[in-house]
């Protein structure tokens, strides 16, 4: 608890003018006495909270006291399930989140993230009005706020119901926690975050491939159903031409999900399984590098399931110069196929002409 008494609202709202500034965030005093008053002007005290953070340096927010940090984050997480004050609370856990560090605690980026859930979000705030927050973190353009809201969309793609392990509150007069209704407006909100993870794809720096890729990992099973299917393919196609480098990944991703539908589920039918394989060969890379990194860098340990390397083979010997330009990749521990590559050079140039 933030302390043991709540104050007035007309005490709460004369201490809330004094000033809070960033000087404060390193005052374990400071802070308990801005989250004891805000839990009675809530709306004034996150205004306040929001334009120091502002006002702040990740290294100032960094040096906050441990305990003053978990227990800011806690009250902003209780002022984050309120309409009233889920977006400044929201916004301020963002701002936060930037000094997060590594030691096992409640993270800023963590409650969050959390936020966007579809079900279990800890909020009363329906899932599209929650997307202002997210809107204000794309309109910075800073890295790092681009991060939180791609994680905290792929949150939102992910099939995830489960809640973070801390006590809620238990005010009876609560609003009630935001739910879909129906499947139909639970793949509404599916469908608004896939829009919003291509819009931010499209002018996506390289700083952020490994979260969107990430959030593809999460997206590619969504393929399987026919009300997300064509936009994440769109999604998939956007990051291609915005960071060619995740090509290779992301036509690895597509294929992993066909091989467990042809091998395990076989739930899909021909016309269902048509537009998947139609984007798996929309991001093949046709080159020579392009090939060998699929065939050799994803190469299945079952020998009934091992493509035929002879053919790529063949082709290095023809082209010595070709295995000039994958040497490199080859011998750089992501080929994991890359020792049987050379039993089938071997076996093709017994004479050893290729040295």
């Amino acid at each position: 608890q933030m302390a043991s008494f709540r104050p007035t609202a007309h005490y709460a709202t004369r201490a809330l003018e004094a000033p809070f500034g960033v000087q404060d965030l390193t005052s374990d005093i400071a802070i308990r006495q801005w989250a004891t008053l805000a839990a009675s002007d809530p709306e004034r005290g996150l205004a306040k909270l929001q334009n120091t953070l502002e006002q702040a340096t990740p290294a100032e927010c960094a040096r906050m006291p441990f305990g003053a940090r978990q227990a800011l984050v806690e009250e902003l997480r209780r002022l984050a399930w309120p309409t009233a004050t889920f977006h400044e609370a929201a916004l301020c856990l963002a701002l936060l989140a930037q000094s997060d560090d590594d030691r096992p605690s409640l993270k800023a980026s963590d409650v969050f993230i959390r936020l966007f859930s579809i079900w279990l979000s800890g909020t009363a705030v329906p899932f599209d009005e929650r997307l202002e927050a997210i809107d204000w973190l794309v309109t910075r353009g800073r890295v790092v706020f681009l991060r939180f809201a791609v994680r905290a969309l792929t949150q939102s793609v992910k099939h995830d119901p489960c809640r973070m392990h801390v006590d809620e509150p238990t005010d009876a007069t609560r609003e009630p926690e935001w739910r879909p209704a129906n499947d139909q407006e639970e793949l509404a909100c599916v469908h608004v975050a896939l829009q919003r993870l291509r819009e931010i794809a499209a002018a996506a720096p390289a700083d952020l491939q490994a979260d969107l890729l990430e959030a593809t990992r999460y997206g590619a099973m969504r393929l399987r159903h026919s009300a997300t299917r064509s936009i994440v393919a769109d999604l998939f196609l956007t990051i291609r031409r915005a960071l060619p480098s995740a090509q290779e990944t992301l036509r690895g991703q597509v294929a992993e999900l066909l091989d467990r539908e042809t091998r395990l589920w076989q739930e899909l039918e021909p016309m269902d399984l048509a537009p998947i394989e139609s984007l798996h060969a929309e991001l093949e890379d046709p080159s020579l590098l392009g090939r060998i990194r699929q065939w050799v860098g994803s190469f299945p340990w079952d020998v009934a399931r091992q493509p035929d390397l002879n053919p790529l083979a063949r082709e290095l010997l023809d082209t010595p110069d070709g295995l000039l330009q994958v040497l490199p990749w080859l011998t750089s521990g992501e080929a994991t196929g890359a020792w049987r590559l050379g039993e089938c050079l071997a076996a093709l140039d017994p004479q050893g002409n290729l040295e």
